[in-house]
Protein backbone atom coordinates (compact mmCIF):
# COMPACT_ATOMS: atom_id res chain seq x y z
CA UNK A 1 0.00 0.00 0.00
CA UNK A 2 1.30 3.33 -1.16
CA UNK A 3 2.49 5.62 1.94
CA UNK A 4 0.58 8.80 2.55
CA UNK A 5 3.49 12.06 3.18
CA UNK A 6 2.11 12.65 6.90
CA UNK A 7 1.46 15.34 8.87
CA UNK A 8 5.25 15.52 10.12
CA UNK A 9 6.38 16.70 6.75
CA UNK A 10 7.34 20.42 7.32
CA UNK A 11 6.85 22.29 4.20
CA UNK A 12 8.74 26.04 3.64
CA UNK A 13 7.72 28.35 0.93
CA UNK A 14 10.34 30.18 -0.94
CA UNK A 15 9.05 33.87 -1.91
CA UNK A 16 11.90 35.65 -3.88
CA UNK A 17 11.19 39.46 -4.34
CA UNK A 18 13.00 42.50 -6.10
CA UNK A 19 10.88 45.73 -6.49
CA UNK A 20 7.29 44.20 -6.90
CA UNK A 21 5.91 46.25 -4.49
CA UNK A 22 2.70 46.27 -6.70
CA UNK A 23 2.31 42.65 -6.71
CA UNK A 24 3.76 41.29 -3.11
CA UNK A 25 0.91 41.79 -0.78
CA UNK A 26 -1.02 39.56 -3.35
CA UNK A 27 1.62 36.98 -3.15
CA UNK A 28 2.45 36.49 0.21
CA UNK A 29 -1.72 36.70 1.43
CA UNK A 30 -2.10 33.81 -0.97
CA UNK A 31 0.83 31.62 0.92
CA UNK A 32 -0.05 32.54 4.14
CA UNK A 33 -4.09 31.54 3.29
CA UNK A 34 -3.54 28.26 2.17
CA UNK A 35 -5.46 25.57 3.52
CA UNK A 36 -2.43 23.42 4.37
CA UNK A 37 -0.34 25.68 6.41
CA UNK A 38 3.17 26.22 5.25
CA UNK A 39 5.96 25.53 8.65
CA UNK A 40 7.41 28.61 7.34
CA UNK A 41 7.40 31.44 5.30
CA UNK A 42 10.90 32.42 4.01
CA UNK A 43 10.77 35.88 1.84
CA UNK A 44 13.73 36.86 0.29
CA UNK A 45 14.29 40.31 -0.87
CA UNK A 46 16.88 41.37 -3.38
CA UNK A 47 17.71 44.70 -2.42
CA UNK A 48 14.65 46.60 -3.19
CA UNK A 49 14.55 50.34 -3.48
CA UNK A 50 10.82 49.93 -3.53
CA UNK A 51 9.99 50.21 0.18
CA UNK A 52 8.39 46.62 0.04
CA UNK A 53 10.39 44.74 2.84
CA UNK A 54 8.78 47.29 5.33
CA UNK A 55 4.99 47.30 3.50
CA UNK A 56 4.65 43.71 3.75
CA UNK A 57 6.07 43.54 7.62
CA UNK A 58 3.14 46.35 8.46
CA UNK A 59 0.29 44.79 6.64
CA UNK A 60 0.89 40.87 7.84
CA UNK A 61 2.95 41.76 11.42
CA UNK A 62 1.22 38.90 12.80
CA UNK A 63 1.85 36.01 10.52
CA UNK A 64 2.53 33.08 11.40
CA UNK A 65 6.19 31.32 10.36
CA UNK A 66 6.81 34.24 8.39
CA UNK A 67 10.45 35.99 8.15
CA UNK A 68 11.59 38.55 5.79
CA UNK A 69 15.53 38.36 5.04
CA UNK A 70 16.38 41.43 2.71
CA UNK A 71 19.96 41.24 0.57
CA UNK A 72 22.22 42.92 -1.71
CA UNK A 73 20.62 42.29 -5.50
CA UNK A 74 22.60 39.40 -6.54
CA UNK A 75 20.04 38.36 -8.68
CA UNK A 76 17.31 35.64 -8.76
CA UNK A 77 19.42 32.13 -8.45
CA UNK A 78 21.24 33.93 -5.77
CA UNK A 79 18.09 34.61 -4.10
CA UNK A 80 16.92 31.02 -4.10
CA UNK A 81 20.38 29.66 -3.53
CA UNK A 82 20.24 32.15 -0.20
CA UNK A 83 16.92 30.82 0.82
CA UNK A 84 17.59 27.36 1.22
CA UNK A 85 20.22 27.83 3.21
CA UNK A 86 17.64 29.13 5.73
CA UNK A 87 14.84 26.76 5.31
CA UNK A 88 14.38 24.16 7.74
CA UNK A 89 11.66 21.88 6.20
CA UNK A 90 11.90 18.39 4.34
CA UNK A 91 9.87 19.52 1.14
CA UNK A 92 10.33 23.81 -0.30
CA UNK A 93 7.47 25.21 -2.40
CA UNK A 94 8.88 27.89 -4.58
CA UNK A 95 6.38 31.33 -5.67
CA UNK A 96 7.70 34.82 -7.45
CA UNK A 97 6.57 37.24 -5.89
CA UNK A 98 4.23 38.44 -8.66
CA UNK A 99 2.55 35.60 -8.41
CA UNK A 100 -0.94 33.93 -6.87
CA UNK A 101 -1.24 30.47 -5.41
CA UNK A 102 -5.28 29.20 -4.86
CA UNK A 103 -5.64 28.42 -1.16
CA UNK A 104 -5.66 24.50 -2.02
CA UNK A 105 -2.19 24.68 -3.84
CA UNK A 106 0.26 23.07 -0.93
CA UNK A 107 -2.81 20.51 -0.07
CA UNK A 108 -3.41 19.52 -3.92
CA UNK A 109 0.48 19.13 -4.94
CA UNK A 110 1.71 17.48 -1.62
CA UNK A 111 0.51 14.02 -2.48
CA UNK A 112 2.43 14.12 -5.79
CA UNK A 113 5.84 13.51 -3.04
CA UNK A 114 3.79 10.32 -1.11
CA UNK A 115 6.17 8.03 -3.41
CA UNK A 116 9.76 8.13 -1.32
CA UNK A 117 11.29 8.11 -5.22
CA UNK A 118 9.72 11.38 -6.05
CA UNK A 119 11.88 14.32 -5.68
CA UNK A 120 10.19 16.90 -7.88
CA UNK A 121 6.78 17.96 -8.32
CA UNK A 122 4.91 20.28 -10.92
CA UNK A 123 1.71 21.92 -12.22
CA UNK A 124 0.15 23.72 -14.76
CA UNK A 125 -0.37 27.46 -14.59
CA UNK A 126 -3.22 30.35 -15.65
CA UNK A 127 -1.66 32.80 -17.56
CA UNK A 128 -3.11 36.58 -16.37
CA UNK A 129 -2.35 40.25 -16.86
CA UNK A 130 -1.52 41.70 -19.99
CA UNK A 131 -2.55 38.13 -21.77
CA UNK A 132 -4.19 34.81 -20.61
CA UNK A 133 -4.24 31.51 -21.18
CA UNK A 134 -3.26 28.26 -19.90
CA UNK A 135 -0.21 26.31 -19.59
CA UNK A 136 -0.10 23.09 -19.08
CA UNK A 137 2.42 20.44 -19.71
CA UNK A 138 0.11 17.61 -20.30
CA UNK A 139 -3.34 16.69 -20.80
CA UNK A 140 -3.74 14.82 -17.20
CA UNK A 141 -1.21 14.31 -14.45
CA UNK A 142 1.89 12.27 -16.03
CA UNK A 143 5.05 10.57 -14.33
CA UNK A 144 7.90 11.44 -16.40
CA UNK A 145 10.08 8.81 -14.34
CA UNK A 146 13.61 10.08 -14.60
CA UNK A 147 15.21 12.38 -17.43
CA UNK A 148 19.11 12.41 -16.68
CA UNK A 149 20.22 10.97 -20.25
CA UNK A 150 17.99 12.78 -22.35
CA UNK A 151 18.40 16.07 -20.74
CA UNK A 152 21.91 15.67 -20.80
CA UNK A 153 22.17 14.68 -24.85
CA UNK A 154 19.54 16.92 -25.75
CA UNK A 155 18.42 20.31 -23.54
CA UNK A 156 14.34 19.55 -22.90
CA UNK A 157 12.35 21.44 -19.84
CA UNK A 158 10.82 18.94 -18.05
CA UNK A 159 9.60 21.51 -15.27
CA UNK A 160 7.55 24.83 -14.70
CA UNK A 161 8.05 28.06 -13.92
CA UNK A 162 9.19 28.65 -10.09
CA UNK A 163 5.73 29.26 -8.58
CA UNK A 164 4.44 26.08 -9.81
CA UNK A 165 7.27 23.83 -8.56
CA UNK A 166 8.11 21.90 -5.44
CA UNK A 167 10.64 20.14 -4.33
CA UNK A 168 12.21 18.14 -1.74
CA UNK A 169 14.97 20.42 0.23
CA UNK A 170 17.85 18.40 -0.23
CA UNK A 171 17.55 18.30 -4.06
CA UNK A 172 16.92 21.69 -4.33
CA UNK A 173 20.22 22.29 -2.35
CA UNK A 174 22.21 20.35 -5.08
CA UNK A 175 20.15 21.59 -7.93
CA UNK A 176 21.84 25.42 -6.49
CA UNK A 177 25.72 24.17 -5.12
CA UNK A 178 26.92 26.26 -8.38
CA UNK A 179 30.17 28.28 -8.74
CA UNK A 180 29.36 31.73 -8.74
CA UNK A 181 29.92 32.34 -12.13
CA UNK A 182 26.70 30.23 -13.09
CA UNK A 183 24.97 31.49 -9.98
CA UNK A 184 25.76 35.28 -11.65
CA UNK A 185 24.55 33.79 -15.32
CA UNK A 186 21.02 33.70 -14.13
CA UNK A 187 20.69 36.87 -12.24
CA UNK A 188 17.14 35.96 -14.32
CA UNK A 189 15.53 32.80 -14.56
CA UNK A 190 16.84 31.00 -11.95
CA UNK A 191 14.36 28.60 -12.35
CA UNK A 192 16.78 27.17 -15.04
CA UNK A 193 19.12 25.37 -12.52
CA UNK A 194 16.40 23.81 -10.23
CA UNK A 195 15.07 22.18 -13.56
CA UNK A 196 17.66 21.39 -15.50
CA UNK A 197 19.87 20.18 -12.79
CA UNK A 198 16.87 18.33 -11.21
CA UNK A 199 16.86 16.46 -14.34
CA UNK A 200 20.69 15.50 -14.59
CA UNK A 201 20.85 14.86 -11.05
CA UNK A 202 18.72 12.29 -11.45
CA UNK A 203 15.52 13.17 -9.90
CA UNK A 204 12.38 11.07 -10.25
CA UNK A 205 9.78 13.86 -11.48
CA UNK A 206 5.57 13.97 -11.35
CA UNK A 207 3.28 16.63 -13.35
CA UNK A 208 -0.32 17.31 -11.57
CA UNK A 209 -2.31 19.45 -13.18
CA UNK A 210 -3.95 21.81 -10.24
CA UNK A 211 -4.80 24.82 -11.35
CA UNK A 212 -4.20 26.32 -8.91
CA UNK A 213 -1.32 28.62 -9.79
CA UNK A 214 -1.83 32.26 -11.46
CA UNK A 215 0.92 33.34 -13.01
CA UNK A 216 1.13 36.82 -13.45
CA UNK A 217 2.34 38.41 -16.77
CA UNK A 218 3.33 42.08 -16.63
CA UNK A 219 5.63 44.41 -18.66
CA UNK A 220 8.79 42.96 -16.36
CA UNK A 221 8.58 39.67 -16.77
CA UNK A 222 7.97 38.80 -20.27
CA UNK A 223 11.49 39.30 -21.63
CA UNK A 224 11.70 35.39 -22.73
CA UNK A 225 8.56 36.08 -25.61
CA UNK A 226 10.11 38.39 -27.20
CA UNK A 227 14.32 37.57 -27.52
CA UNK A 228 16.36 38.36 -30.43
CA UNK A 229 18.25 36.08 -31.77
CA UNK A 230 21.02 36.99 -30.07
CA UNK A 231 19.57 36.93 -26.78
CA UNK A 232 18.08 33.17 -27.75
CA UNK A 233 21.40 32.04 -28.65
CA UNK A 234 23.01 33.47 -25.41
CA UNK A 235 20.18 31.68 -23.36
CA UNK A 236 20.95 28.58 -25.00
CA UNK A 237 24.58 28.43 -24.43
CA UNK A 238 24.02 29.73 -20.92
CA UNK A 239 21.65 26.14 -20.35
CA UNK A 240 24.17 24.18 -22.35
CA UNK A 241 26.95 24.56 -20.15
CA UNK A 242 24.50 24.62 -17.08
CA UNK A 243 23.64 20.98 -18.29
CA UNK A 244 27.45 20.32 -19.13
CA UNK A 245 28.37 21.13 -15.38
CA UNK A 246 25.26 19.07 -14.06
CA UNK A 247 27.01 15.87 -16.10
CA UNK A 248 30.39 16.79 -15.22
CA UNK A 249 29.00 16.01 -11.62
CA UNK A 250 26.99 13.04 -12.31
CA UNK A 251 30.15 11.43 -14.30
CA UNK A 252 28.62 11.44 -17.46
CA UNK A 253 30.92 10.97 -20.66
CA UNK A 254 31.00 9.14 -23.67
CA UNK A 255 29.32 5.71 -22.71
CA UNK A 256 26.05 7.32 -20.91
CA UNK A 257 24.22 7.26 -24.15
CA UNK A 258 23.71 3.79 -23.20
CA UNK A 259 21.74 4.22 -20.51
CA UNK A 260 19.03 5.72 -22.71
CA UNK A 261 16.72 2.81 -23.29
CA UNK A 262 16.85 1.76 -19.26
CA UNK A 263 16.03 5.56 -18.63
CA UNK A 264 13.39 5.20 -21.08
CA UNK A 265 11.76 1.99 -18.98
CA UNK A 266 11.42 4.22 -15.28
CA UNK A 267 8.13 6.12 -17.49
CA UNK A 268 5.53 4.14 -16.51
CA UNK A 269 3.53 5.05 -19.41
CA UNK A 270 5.51 7.25 -21.63
CA UNK A 271 3.57 9.53 -23.97
CA UNK A 272 3.84 9.50 -27.78
CA UNK A 273 6.10 12.64 -27.06
CA UNK A 274 8.31 10.36 -25.16
CA UNK A 275 8.70 7.70 -27.56
CA UNK A 276 9.15 9.80 -30.38
CA UNK A 277 12.11 12.26 -28.81
CA UNK A 278 13.86 9.22 -26.93
CA UNK A 279 13.81 6.77 -30.16
CA UNK A 280 15.16 10.04 -31.78
CA UNK A 281 18.02 10.44 -29.92
CA UNK A 282 19.11 6.37 -30.25
CA UNK A 283 19.16 7.61 -34.11
CA UNK A 284 21.75 10.32 -32.58
CA UNK A 285 24.01 7.95 -30.51
CA UNK A 286 28.15 7.01 -31.77
CA UNK A 287 27.39 3.60 -32.88
CA UNK A 288 27.15 1.72 -36.37
CA UNK A 289 23.83 3.07 -38.83
CA UNK A 290 22.12 -0.89 -37.70
CA UNK A 291 23.00 -0.43 -33.88
CA UNK A 292 21.38 2.88 -34.21
CA UNK A 293 18.47 2.22 -35.88
CA UNK A 294 18.51 -1.67 -34.06
CA UNK A 295 17.93 0.99 -30.66
CA UNK A 296 15.46 3.01 -31.78
CA UNK A 297 13.44 0.32 -32.88
CA UNK A 298 13.71 -1.42 -29.59
CA UNK A 299 12.34 1.67 -27.86
CA UNK A 300 9.83 2.10 -29.88
CA UNK A 301 8.45 -1.20 -29.13
CA UNK A 302 9.04 -1.12 -25.51
CA UNK A 303 6.84 2.03 -25.69
CA UNK A 304 3.86 -0.05 -27.29
CA UNK A 305 4.45 -2.62 -24.47
CA UNK A 306 4.04 -0.26 -21.57
CA UNK A 307 1.25 1.31 -23.10
CA UNK A 308 -0.53 -2.13 -23.89
CA UNK A 309 -3.10 -1.97 -20.50
CA UNK A 310 -3.88 1.92 -21.94
CA UNK A 311 -4.54 2.02 -25.28
CA UNK A 312 -2.01 3.74 -27.48
CA UNK A 313 0.93 6.07 -26.21
CA UNK A 314 -0.46 9.32 -25.53
CA UNK A 315 -0.15 12.88 -27.11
Amino acid sequence: MQKQIGAGTTVAVVITSHNYRAFILDTVRSALEQTRPADEILIIDDGSTDGSPDLVRQTFPDAPNLRIIETPNRGHASALKFALENVTSKIVFFLDSDDIWEPDHIEVMLPGFDRRDIDFVFCDLKVFGQREHHVKYHDGPLDLGITAVSTWLQPNWYGAPTSAIAMRTALARMCLDLPQHFVDMFRSGGDNPLVYGASVLGAAKVYRQTGTVRYRLHGNNDWGLDQTPSELFRSTLRIRALVDFYGTRMAFGPETWRWLKLEFKTKPVPTAADVESYANLALKTPQSWYKRRELSSSIRKWGSVLNQDNGKPRS
